[in-house]
């Protein structure tokens, strides 16, 4: 048998790169000049989910790295800025107590029936339940592709509809109507 050798978390990889990209041509980790020239970085931005761990194993990584001479800095980021996350609705068939299935929006079909707005799985016709506004995720696959939102709108769309939906400190409501809307807006 062959032992494993690649071990670490990925955690580990993304908790240094910034002090990693000051000398990507060098050797080792980290070239201490590159890095007092770089570093520390002015302004992380990244969502809430990066707040908490990633933030921490930054800084412990920052701290190991100056004590073992690779980094001349006791914190790697002089100012943070944590952004809202990209929402959107929920669609299951089945419900949770029989173990319902979660629904992809472009699984699903919408309807103003009587005035209530429903939502049916295109394969079925089975009514579905639209839940809360979540965070994007893949496993209640409230997802929406990106490569779909280029394709049909352009990429200039999908960035103004994420600059301009709301404050970036705000969770961003991902809407066809907000895509189609910032669209319009990009072909004045």
């Amino acid at each position: 048998a062959r032992r494993e050798t690649d071990t670490m978390d990925t955690f580990v990889d993304s908790s240094w790169y910034f002090a990693r990209f000051t000398a990507p041509w060098a050797n080792e980790p980290t070239e201490p000049k590159a890095a007092d020239e770089w570093l520390a970085v002015d302004q992380y931005i990244g969502g809430i989910e990066h707040a908490i761990l990633h933030l921490l194993y930054s800084r412990f990584f920052t701290r190991a790295m100056r004590e073992t001479g690779h980094l001349n800095l006791a914190e790697p980021f002089k100012g943070l800025f944590t952004q809202g996350m990209v929402v959107h609705e929920t669609y299951r068939v089945g419900g949770p107590s029989n173990n319902g299935r979660w629904l992809s929006p472009s699984e699903v079909r919408l309807e103003d029936v009587g005035g209530k707005r429903l939502a049916f799985e295109i394969a079925t016709g089975e009514e579905a339940t639209i839940g809360a506004l979540e965070k994007m995720s893949k496993s209640k696959k409230n997802t929406v592709s990106p490569e779909e939102i280029t394709d049909g709108y352009g990429a200039d769309t999908a960035r103004w509809f994420m600059l301009s939906d709301s404050p970036p400190e705000r969770d961003v409501e991902w809407t066809d109507d907000g895509a189609a809307g910032a669209h319009r807006f990009v072909q004045r």
